[in-house]
């Protein structure tokens, strides 16, 4: 399987494992999936809410090694109803800040040494017609054996 695919599989757990602010919310990895439909799904629940999961790109950080370690760009989007309605919808910016504070500094390489862990560098707002849509963008060390 794809070093990437993997740490994106541990964000995965870790969001539905370990921060109850998120219960009830779906993650779903991108994967080749029909994710409109996945979207529509997720979105259509009680929470009314989504989170998506999708390497975006890598670079090389040694360009001598043999070894090819990568800085990795993961995007991980949140995506809700552009208006609340129901009184167990989630408001999308509370949604993002979880998932921001639960990523950052999450060791996805099975290491707790700070400089191999992923970190959010950033996120913002996308406009779309349908829903509210936060994309968080974070990047991480991948090593591809």
């Amino acid at each position: 399987m794809s070093a990437v695919l993997i740490q994106a599989g541990i964000l995965k757990t870790h969001l539905e494992a370990n921060v109850p602010e998120l219960s009830g919310i779906n993650v779903v990895i991108d994967e080749q999936k029909d994710l409109g439909s996945e979207i529509k799904k997720a979105v259509a629940k009680a929470k009314g809410a989504a989170i998506i999961i999708s390497p975006e790109s890598g670079k090389n950080t040694d360009l001598e090694s043999d070894e090819l370690n990568m800085m990795t760009s993961i995007v991980i989007a949140v995506i809700t109803k552009p208006v609340k309605r129901g009184k167990d919808e989630v408001p999308a910016l509370d949604v993002k800040e979880q998932v921001m504070k639960a990523a950052h500094g999450l060791p996805l390489l099975g290491t707790t040494h700070c400089s191999r862990c992923a970190k959010v560098s950033g996120w913002q707002q996308v406009n779309h017609p349908a829903y509210l849509i936060y994309k968080i963008n974070l990047t991480t060390p991948t090593t591809i054996t």
